[in-house]
């Protein structure tokens, strides 16, 4: 599932290194360009609400699978693409495959496969992907620019998603342990994972403060780092730094984000998750604000490894404090409606920063609202309460029968 983490969600979060040779080649102003990835996060959050119905219906292999082909599709529109619509066409594909073969089942494998004292850290390796797929793309396509052209690196990449990830998922990926899933009356057939798991209904999550609040900070999540991610290289090339710079400072925010996603799962393990994300978040922040300030090159790559840290923080801690707050029994839906509040919100971050620029010549009048809202909800996480609590609760507040 990393692999098929790192390959869907790869071309769209590792959009910033296109998004210069797409200008160039297509035209336009940034706004224009970027709105390539809102595109596909757009489809990335519809395609999310159906992933989730589906996991708690069929197979998950199918779903994962049906995704990572969609996925090798777009890509392969994107390497032929002459004209501006064919790419759009290209990243709708790379985004609903985003969701089908992304964090959504890999929420589902981490819950179902690792004890809750080891989930954290089990789930954080998996969502490396999210880092080591931009990361990726930057080498792959910044050699590409070099010695080849941009088609090159989105050919490759449709390469990899059919030649490599396709096959292991086919021989290794499944949903859970079949004495985990199976009732004592099934002795096969398809697992019924929302009758046999613990957990809330979608009713109950749904009327309860803990979906809302991780909806808000996934959403905040969502806008700062695509407002970030997808303008960062044009950000430091507009400074003067060369294009190998420009993308050392983005390795070094992916670097970061692959090594704080393992790091942030072992002390969520140990210190608790809600602790750890207020952290990540404030971390966030300071890595925006030293972006905001137009340092020196050694300074800005601090910077961007700062932000690094913090924005590995939630993609590995919203779904395990999803699982504390829902449970299993309805884990696929739940992951799928707050994944949408994320992907919305980052497909308005990304062109939000390009207008902006465009409007203004600087990055500045967005970064710095953005910084208060990271601040605002560093202490969102603490008013998180577990499924078991509110159960007990519940229990608590029922009448004693007379007997």
């Amino acid at each position: 599932m990393l692999l098929s983490v790192s390959i869907t969600i790869g071309g769209i979060a590792g959009f910033g290194i296109f998004l210069k040779p797409l200008l160039e080649y297509f035209g336009g102003g940034r706004a224009q360009i970027t709105a390539i990835a809102t595109v596909g996060l757009f489809a990335s959050a519809g395609a999310a609400l159906f992933t989730g119905w589906l996991l708690d219906r069929i197979d998950l292999k199918l779903v994962v699978l049906a995704g990572l082909l969609q996925t090798g599709l777009g890509y392969l529109i994107a390497a032929q693409a002459d004209h501006y619509w064919m790419v759009l066409v290209a990243y709708v594909f790379l985004g609903s495959g985003a969701s089908f073969a992304g964090l959504i089942p890999l929420t589902i494998i981490a819950n179902n496969w690792f004890v809750e004292k080891k989930r954290a850290f089990a789930f954080s390796v998996g969502v490396v992907g999210v880092a080591a797929g931009p990361l990726g793309v930057n080498y792959l396509v910044t050699y590409c620019l070099e010695y080849l052209n941009w088609r090159w690196g989105y050919g490759i990449l449709a390469a990899i998603s059919f030649l490599v990830v396709v096959p292991l998922v086919v021989l290794f990926v499944q949903a859970a342990p079949l004495d985990k899933i199976l009732s004592p009356n099934q002795s096969g057939g398809r697992p019924d994972l929302a009758t046999t798991l613990p957990g809330l209904s979608l009713r109950e999550a749904l009327k309860g403060r803990a979906f809302w609040l991780l909806a808000l900070i996934f959403a905040a999540y969502g806008v700062i780092s695509t407002a970030v991610s997808f303008h960062l290289i044009a950000l430091l090339t507009d400074r003067g730094f060369s294009l190998e710079g420009a993308a050392t400072g983005f390795s070094a925010m992916l670097i970061c984000a692959i090594l704080g996603k393992p790091l942030f799962g072992a002390l969520a393990d140990r210190f608790g998750a809600r602790l750890m994300l207020a952290a990540g978040l404030t971390l966030l922040a300071l890595g925006l604000l030293g972006l905001s300030m137009g340092l020196p090159f050694f300074a800005t790559v601090v910077s961007t490894s700062l932000f690094g840290f913090g924005a590995a923080s939630a993609p590995v801690l919203v779904p395990m404090l999803q699982v504390e707050a829902f449970g299993g029994r309805r884990l696929g839906s739940l992951t799928s409606y707050i994944h949408t509040t994320q992907l919305v919100a980052g497909a308005i971050g990304g062109p939000l920063a390009g207008a902006v620029f465009d409007a203004y010549g600087s990055y500045l009048p967005i970064y710095l609202p953005l910084i208060g809202c990271a601040a605002l909800c560093v202490s969102a996480p603490i008013g998180l309460t577990r499924f078991t609590e509110l159960a007990d609760k519940q229990q608590d507040a029922d009448p004693i029968p007379v007997i």
